[in-house]
C-alpha cells in the first residue's frame, strides 16, 4: 500500500535509500506510530542523503504521520458508530483496510460491551467487566498483537462504554424515581410513562409487582393485633429482599425500588398507628357518654364508620357487667367478678386475640362499670344516711314518737338516755 504511494512519489531517490526508507515506512504503518522523526532512518544512510533527497524523506515521514492520525479518527468515528461521509470511507478503505478492520472489529465488541454491561446487578461488576477488557487490550499490546493505533482505536471503544455507563446511570436514576412513584400509586404522566416502558421495563414490571407486594402487606398488617407482629411482617420482607439481591435475583436497582415500598408500609403502620390512638380516645369517650368534638364526629363518619357498632359491643358488655355487680351481695364478690374479667382479657391480649388497643377499650369499659357501681353504692348510702338523719331529727324534736308514753315506764327512761348518747356521740 505505501510502498506502492513512496515508489510512485519519489521515484528520484537512490534505490539503496528508497527501500530503507520503504521498510522504515512500512515498519512505521505496521507499528502505527505517531511520534515519526528522521530517526527511523539509520544515521549512516541518512548521511549519504543530499539536501533535496532529506528533504523529500522528512516529507514523506510526515505524510504518512498525517494519514495515520486522519485514518485513526475515521476509524474512531467506526467505533461510535458515526457516521462516515464519501471522502472518509474511501480513504480508510483504500489506504488504512487494517484499522478500518479493527474498528469494525472494536464497535462491535462496543456492542456486545454495552449489552452485557446494561444485564449485570451491579455497579461492582460493571466495573470488573469494563476492568477486564481494558486489561485485553493492554496485554495484546503488549505481546505485539496490537499496534499503538490500534489499541488506542480498541481503547477509545472502552471509553465509548464507560460514558454509556454514565448515561445508563443517569436514566437508570430517572427510571428508579419513576418507579417509585408506581410503588407509591402516584401518578405518572405521559413522558414518564413512555420512558420507563420503552427503556427499563424491566424496572417498571419489578414496580408493578412491589405496588401489589405493597398493598397485600398493608392489609395483612392491618389486620394484626400486636405490634410485634407487625414489625415481624416488616423483617420477614426486608430479608427477603435482601436474600434475593444477595442470590443476584435482584439487581441494585431493583431492589432499591422494592426497598421503597417496604418504607412506604412503615410509613402506612405509623399513620395507623396515629389514627388508632384517635380512634382509641373516641371510643373510651363513648364508652363513658362523653360528648365528642365535630373533628373526632367526622373522623367516625369518614374513616372509622364501623367504630360505633364497635363501641356499642362495649357499652352490652360494660352494662352486663354492671348487672352483674349490683348482684353481688358484697365487696369481695365484685373484686372476684372484676379480677376475673380483667384476667380473661389479658389473657387474650396476650395470645393476640384482641390487639392493645382494644384491650384499652376493654379495660375502660370495665372500669366504667366499676365506677358506676361505685357511685351507686355512695348513692344508695347516701340515701341512707338523709333517711337516718331525718330520724335522728325527728327524735330529738320528739323522742317520745320511737318510745311512747314513759310515765308508766321506767325502763323507757333508760332507752332515751342511751338513745341521746349515742346520738352525741353519733354526730
Amino acid at each position: 500500500m505505501i510502498n506502492n504511494i513512496n515508489s510512485n512519489s519519489y521515484s528520484n531517490l537512490s534505490k539503496a535509500v528508497l527501500t530503507n526508507r520503504n521498510n522504515q515506512a512500512k515498519t512505521i504503518q505496521d507499528k502505527s506510530a505517531i511520534k515519526i522523526d528522521l530517526e527511523a532512518v539509520s544515521k549512516e544512510q541518512f548521511a549519504k542523503l543530499n539536501k533535496s533527497q532529506k528533504e523529500e524523506v522528512a516529507n514523506l515521514l510526515k505524510r504518512i504521520q498525517g494519514e495515520i492520525a486522519k485514518a485513526e479518527i475515521i476509524a474512531v468515528k467506526i467505533v461510535k458508530g458515526e457516521t462516515l461521509n464519501f471522502e472518509e470511507k474511501k480513504f480508510i478503505k483504500e489506504k488504512y483496510p487494517d484499522l478500518k478492520q479493527v474498528a469494525e472489529e472494536s464497535a462491535k465488541e462496543v456492542k456486545e460491551l454495552k449489552h452485557e454491561i446494561k444485564n449485570l446487578k451491579s455497579e461492582d461488576q460493571k466495573q470488573q467487566v469494563i476492568s477486564k477488557a481494558i486489561n485485553n487490550i493492554k496485554l495484546m499490546n503488549k505481546k505485539g498483537i496490537l499496534s499503538e493505533v490500534q489499541t488506542k482505536i480498541k481503547m477509545s471503544g472502552i471509553e465509548e462504554v464507560e460514558k454509556f455507563i454514565k448515561n445508563i446511570q443517569k436514566e437508570l436514576k430517572k427510571s428508579e424515581m419513576i418507579a417509585v412513584k408506581i410503588v407509591k400509586g402516584e401518578r405518572l404522566n405521559s413522558e414518564e410513562k413512555k420512558f420507563i416502558k420503552e427503556k427499563y421495563p424491566d424496572l417498571r414490571q419489578v414496580a408493578k409487582e412491589s405496588e401489589k407486594e405493597v398493598k397485600e402487606l398493608k392489609h395483612e398488617i392491618k389486620n394484626l393485633k400486636s405490634e410485634e407482629q407487625k414489625q415481624q411482617a416488616i423483617s420477614k420482607a426486608i430479608n427477603n429482599i435482601k436474600l434475593m439481591n444477595k442470590k443476584g435475583i435482584l439487581s441494585e436497582a431493583q431492589t432499591r425500588i422494592k426497598m421503597s415500598g417496604i418504607e412506604e408500609v412503615e410509613k402506612f403502620i405509623k399513620n395507623i398507628q396515629k389514627e388508632l390512638k384517635k380512634s382509641e380516645i373516641i371510643a373510651i369517650k363513648m364508652i363513658k357518654s362523653e360528648k365528642l368534638t365535630i373533628e373526632e364526629k367526622n373522623l367516625i363518619n369518614e374513616k372509622y364508620p364501623e367504630l360505633r357498632h364497635e363501641v356499642e359491643k362495649y357499652i352490652k358488655k360494660s352494662n352486663s357487667l354492671k348487672e352483674q355487680l349490683k348482684l353481688c351481695k358484697n365487696e369481695e364478690e365484685r373484686q372476684q367478678i372484676v379480677s376475673k374479667e380483667i384476667k380473661n382479657i389479658e389473657n387474650m391480649s396476650s395470645k393476640g386475640i384482641i390487639s392493645e388497643s382494644e384491650l384499652k377499650i376493654n379495660m375502660a369499659a370495665i372500669e366504667e362499670a366499676v365506677i358506676f357501681i361505685k357511685d351507686s353504692k355512695l348513692e344508695i348510702n347516701k340515701e341512707e344516711r338523709e333517711n337516718d338523719k331525718g330520724k335522728l331529727l325527728k327524735f330529738i324534736i320528739n323522742p317520745y314518737f320511737y318510745v311512747g308514753t314513759v310515765s308508766d315506764n321506767l325502763s323507757s327512761i333508760f332507752i332515751i338516755i342511751a338513745i341521746i348518747t349515742i346520738i352525741y356521740l353519733f354526730l
